[in-house]
């Protein structure tokens, strides 16, 4: 102790002040090196998600490419059952039509053969009748069959484009799940990247004062 120099005073050699400084400096400079540490693992976190973010964002683009191809595929169905409904109404008109005509024809057989019977009318009027109900009966039968054929398509159709907008709808929403994955992972590296700021100010301020009381200490020890 050194009380004519003052209260709480001491007196201590060139070595020893040495000692103490030295002492000081490396707990400072431990505490900075803790700080740097940590800044250099938010660094890593920060770099690893943004890998992650990429990645996501490479498999949201694959999904929205699928999921235009798949759109693209269902409207085309949804066109073709469009197309396949009108031309199966077209098919039942044609068909209801010959099936008229078919039913004139029948009722007019009888006539038809009363009044060739008759002499009324020759074999040769006699046979266009005929062929007429012949043609007329062939138009029925094919607009039977289109209207099946065309029916059994649109059920086809129909199953292929409801299955086509289940998996648009599925796509949909797997799009809006990597979205807010997206979100979530943006957050993350904001918040990531505010401590990192914040530690950097930290270091900055740190070293600020590590320099300062280096100083104040090399001032004292000179001043003595």
């Amino acid at each position: 102790p050194a009380p004519e120099y003052g209260s709480g005073m001491y007196i201590a050699s060139a070595k020893q002040i040495e000692q103490i400084v030295e002492g000081k400096v490396q707990k400072i400079q431990a505490s900075l090196n803790a700080l740097k540490r940590y800044m250099e693992e938010l660094e890593e976190e920060l770099i690893k998600k943004e890998d992650q973010l990429e990645e996501v964002q490479i498999q949201l683009q694959e999904e929205e490419e699928l999921r235009l191809a798949a759109e693209a595929e269902r409207d085309e169905l949804l066109e073709q059952r469009a197309c396949l409904e009108a031309k199966l109404v077209e098919d039942r008109r044609e068909e209801q039509n010959a099936q008229q005509q078919v039913d004139d024809f029948d009722r007019q057989a009888e006539e038809v053969a009363e009044r060739l019977a008759r002499g009324e009318i020759d074999e040769e009027e006699a046979s266009r009748i005929e062929e007429e109900l012949i043609r007329a009966e062939a138009r029925r039968l094919t607009a039977r069959e289109s209207s099946r054929q065309d029916g059994e398509e649109l059920q086809k159709v129909s199953v292929a484009s409801e299955e086509a907008n289940k998996k648009v709808a599925e796509m949909s929403r797997e799009g809006e799940r990597l979205q807010e994955e997206m979100r979530k992972m943006r957050e993350q590296m904001a918040a990531v990247e505010a401590e990192r700021e914040e530690e950097a100010k930290k270091r900055i301020e740190a070293d600020s004062r590590f320099n300062a009381l280096v100083q104040r200490i090399q001032a004292k020890v000179g001043g003595r």
